[in-house]
């Protein structure tokens, strides 16, 4: 047993070493600098970082929580075709999707709402300081301004309008183009204390004021007592009692 223990002792080998772990997998041992009682990360560091997420996108299914290999197979199908789409989870259901191409990620994200099957998948841009376990309280909704008057869908006039509701986020390719005049379409991004008002009245400088309608195509659940969406905490509390 002695000569065991010094054989090992004496042959300079790491922990690494005698488990056989793979070089690009191996860590080195960096003296700690404390500042304030906490560990410092230097800028250059978190910036190493967030140049490699920036490009990705964040997820999350409301209705559903569906298996992460399914979702990796429905996120190729409709995005990877100049590359494969690759899917993490974050925690509390959260998703993490990377993309070949900045392009790719930018054609995604103003494309969405996506669906699998029927349930919708709620995309944001990845930036610092995403955290699984925050509450998600914002939210990108598509909202349909109807009986605009022609002369009033313009891309200022309609970005006025959204900002009465959220952040303005982008329109629809339709809306863009002109081919949706009737009921032009725009990306608002809305918080669970956001008012949905039905109608809004506008009051032009030259001519009366006037009412429209506001429809909101994707709004999902909101629950009022833990301020999130996708979720009612009345609603679990009663199904625990039922099973």
């Amino acid at each position: 047993m002695g000569e065991m223990e010094s054989s090992v002792h004496t042959s300079g080998k790491s922990s690494a070493d005698l488990f056989g772990v793979a070089e690009e997998n191996r860590l080195v041992y960096i003296e700690p600098e404390i500042v304030d009682g906490g560990l410092r990360i230097p800028p250059e560091l978190e910036d190493e970082g967030i140049a490699r997420w920036q490009h990705c996108l964040v997820g999350k299914f409301l209705s559903t929580s569906p298996h992460i290999r399914q979702v990796q197979s429905w996120a190729n199908r409709l995005w990877g075709k100049k590359g494969s789409v690759r899917v993490s989870w974050l925690g509390d259901r959260l998703l993490l999707f990377q993309f070949p191409t900045a392009e790719t990620a930018h054609w995604v994200f103003s494309c969405s709402p996506w669906h699998l099957r029927s349930d919708m998948c709620y995309l944001r841009k990845w930036e610092p300081r995403i955290r699984a376990e925050e509450p998600r309280t914002m939210i990108p909704i598509w909202v349909r301004f109807l009986y605009l008057p022609l002369e009033h869908v313009t891309r200022r006039i309609l970005t006025r309008l959204a900002s009465k509701l959220g952040r303005p986020l982008w329109f629809d390719k339709s809306s863009r183009l002109g081919r949706r005049l009737g009921y032009p379409r725009v990306c608002v991004e809305m918080g669970v204390d956001s008012e949905f008002p039905d109608f809004l009245q506008l009051v032009p400088d030259r001519r009366p004021a006037y009412t429209i309608s506001i429809e909101y195509c994707n709004k999902p659940e909101m629950c009022e007592k833990c301020s999130r969406f996708g979720h009612n905490c009345e609603k679990e509390v009663q199904e625990s009692l039922d099973t």
